[in-house]
């Protein structure tokens, strides 16, 4: 009769609910595990040398590049997913922002340790040489890299940067066209425009002028 389908459904609420429950618990947990998913895609785990040279610890970055050149070697930011492991050389890591893969040209590159001398201000003048020379005996393909930006390369750095002299800028120089002869065709730094249109030599002009 009716109370007793009354009753039954009643009875039965509770285990419906139970049932449900834990699928419920699987789809927020699933949501969850997207969302870390996401956030752990937009960093970029950085080796020693990186840390060593955001702390300006210039000289422990010449012994590091040293004995771990390959710390020093360019990452593309299209290969994040790829390049983004644990470096087995690396007692110490950080994790620091970073922009999606999916957000950015297949020409950029993240920040490197060459591009982080160049910008810097914190330095002496005769150890920025040692610096910039050990990083660039490393890695010399870092003064063709992007960093982030279009056009935001070591050699764009220095150029700004009223440490880095002549020696430096020569040595810089000197790595582009060591690029030349390891890769043939690929674009010389001196040759690589910024987002406002701006060559390096066209800041090294401006620098002039206004010096």
């Amino acid at each position: 009769n009716d109370s007793d389908l009354f009753m039954s459904s009643k009875e039965s609420a509770p285990m419906a609910i139970a049932l449900l429950a834990p699928a419920t618990g699987d789809i927020k947990n699933k949501g969850l595990k997207r969302r870390q998913e996401n956030t752990e895609s937009s960093v970029m785990i950085e080796n020693e040398l990186m840390q060593l040279c955001r702390a300006k610890d210039w000289a422990n970055v010449i012994r590091r590049v040293r004995a771990y050149p390959e710390e020093a070697i360019p990452k593309r930011v299209h290969d994040h997913h790829q390049g983004n492991r644990f470096d087995v050389h690396s007692s110490k890591r950080c994790i620091s922002g970073a922009p999606s893969p999916s957000t950015t040209s297949e020409g950029l590159y993240y920040e490197t340790p060459l591009g982080l001398a160049c910008a810097s201000r914190e330095i002496d003048s005769a150890l920025l040489v040692e610096v910039i020379i050990a990083l660039i005996m490393a890695s010399p393909d870092q003064i063709r890299a992007s960093q982030l930006i279009p056009g935001h390369t070591p050699l764009r750095d220095a150029i700004l940067n009223n440490r880095c002299d002549c020696v430096v800028l020569r040595a810089l120089l000197d790595a582009d066209i060591m690029c030349d002869k390891l890769q043939g065709s690929a674009t010389s730094a001196l040759a690589m425009n910024d987002r406002n249109g701006h060559l390096p030599l066209d800041h090294l002009m401006m620098g002039v002028q206004l010096g």
